[in-house]
């Protein structure tokens, strides 16, 4: 479209050989840049599922990373290359290679930090073991080497995480829905994760040697949206932890723990042709505020209406002013329940976050008046 607008049709002007030349030139190194990052993904995805079968994992079919329409984006997801039918496991996964707690002893043995500052906080809310594993996933990445290092190499960075998710929020991004509760609860919960590093390093200077906030940071973004608990254990799966969601009744995958616990199952709830995206259910119980606060994700078929006591005294006269939400109406038909954001939001630093939370702000407002659709 760049090249159409600035090139061929040049706003009336002649054509510039030299100016056409350039921006081909341009464009052609972008593509290259393009196609050499896309192999460096796919050779990391081979990478994470040779380690997964060497060891010990069954992986029944030939999973491939591809690209999926979310939400009016494309989306990296994991689809299968051949054709599986219903009730089939796509593969099992023993416990050694489940990231939990107990496969990283010496964060495991080591003296729990609940009597710490921060730390008390977090064990009396259940989530202290949540900061542990974190804390383990970060001590494996800052290594030289790691058994863990085909995994940690396909995950996504901190700052593509931070863009989306509320628990980091900036201050400009606090600025401009200081009014959301949502912030509010992620402020008071960063402070607890924080203090509680902060004593434990202190603490525990072997333990936690070469670990700084930042990889904590995101450790527990990693377990915040990649985790789910068995039997009260954070639990994330390699392979699984790729595979989306979906808004509506898209789930095809079952999941869960077999051989009295000691593997992970995955299996299709119906046949899917080779091609098909994977879905997995998230939460098929949470309203958006939920989604958002655990996952940085809003899901704009969610039929869960937000309902929680600290959106009731949210002002809604500044919904009409949001410029992430700027000239987007929603159709009187539409069942979204939110318009999508302006193409500028996701131009501004943490423009995903600042989304979900214009498109939280819109939903509650919209439900209570009636009258923004």
């Amino acid at each position: 479209v760049f090249f159409w607008h600035e090139v061929v049709n040049d706003r009336g002007k002649n054509l510039n050989p030299d100016r056409c030349m350039a921006l081909l030139g341009a464009l052609l190194q972008l593509g290259l840049l393009w196609l050499l990052s896309a192999e460096k993904e796919n050779d990391a995805w081979s990478e994470l599922l040779t380690w997964m079968y060497d060891n010990g994992a069954e992986v029944n079919f030939p999973l491939q990373r591809v690209n999926f329409p979310h939400a009016g984006f494309s989306v990296p997801g994991v689809t299968s290359t051949e054709f599986v039918m219903d009730e089939i496991k796509v593969m099992n996964v023993p416990k050694p290679l489940l990231v939990t707690l107990e496969n990283f002893p010496e964060v495991h043995r080591a003296a729990s930090p609940a009597a710490l500052p921060g730390c008390d906080e977090l064990h009396h809310h259940g989530v202290l073991d949540m900061a542990r594993l974190a804390a383990a996933i970060a001590r494996e990445q800052v290594k030289d080497q790691s058994f863990w290092g085909p995994w940690l190499r396909m995950l996504p960075s901190l700052k593509d995480m931070d863009d989306a998710h509320p628990l980091f929020a900036s201050k400009a991004v606090k600025r401009s829905f200081r009014e959301l509760p949502i912030l509010e609860a992620m402020e008071w919960e960063e402070q607890l994760f924080r203090d509680c590093f902060k004593h434990w390093k202190k603490a525990d200077k072997k333990l936690l040697a070469g670990v700084k906030w930042k990889d904590v940071k995101w450790g527990i973004l990693l377990v915040k949206t990649r985790a789910w608990k068995s039997y009260g254990e954070y639990v994330i799966v390699p392979v699984a932890d790729f595979i989306n969601t979906h808004d509506g009744d898209g789930a095809n995958l079952e999941y869960g723990l077999g051989e009295n616990n000691k593997m992970f199952y995955m299996r299709v709830q119906r046949s899917l042709e080779a091609g098909d995206e994977m879905i997995q259910e998230y939460c098929s119980s949470c309203h958006n505020d939920r989604m958002v606060r655990a996952w940085g994700l809003y899901r704009e078929l969610n039929p869960i209406a937000i309902a929680h006591p600290s959106w009731d005294a949210l002002d809604c006269s500044r919904v009409g002013s949001l410029p992430e939400l700027k000239g987007m109406k929603l159709n009187s038909s539409s069942p979204w329940t939110a318009p999508r954001c302006s193409l500028e939001t996701f131009e501004r630093p943490q423009g995903p976050l600042r989304c979900s939370l214009a498109r939280l702000w819109y939903e509650v407002c919209s439900s209570r008046a009636g009258t923004l659709k």
